[in-house]
Formats: structure tokens, sequence, C-alpha cells
């Protein structure tokens, strides 16, 4: 139950911060509702899930590999 809890807010947060990273690269109206519906949205956040592997600990690492089977 933990486990499942954990993976879910790492992957609250996973978007929040993907979402705050397009924003970033000027992509405005991208939203933690439509970055994984919308195309060019979800290729930049996948990449975004690329670069985080080098810096994430093992839960985290896990809950990003469980979102790109999901992608």
């Amino acid at each position: 139950m933990k486990d499942k809890l954990t993976m879910q807010k790492n992957k609250e947060a996973l978007l929040l911060k993907g979402v705050l990273k397009l924003k970033i690269i000027g992509l405005r109206k991208v939203t933690t509702e439509n970055i994984l519906s919308n195309e060019l949205y979800r290729l930049y956040f996948i990449r975004f899930l690329d670069d985080k592997t080098i810096f994430r600990n093992d839960s985290e690492i896990q809950t990003i590999n469980e979102f790109k089977k999901s992608l």
C-alpha cells in the first residue's frame, strides 16, 4: 500500500515538474491534465523523464519507468 501511495505521489510530483519545465520553454498552455494527452507535450515530457533518471533515487526511478511504460 505504501509503495502505491509513494508511486502516486512521485507521479504527481513528476507531472508538476514536467509542466513547469514545459512552461519555461514556452509551452504556456500545458497543464497536468493535458501533458499526457497532447502529443507534443507528451514527447517533451518523455524527454524530461529520460533526463531525470540520472538524478533520482530508486523509488523515483521506478516511478519514471512505470510512467514510460504507460506512455
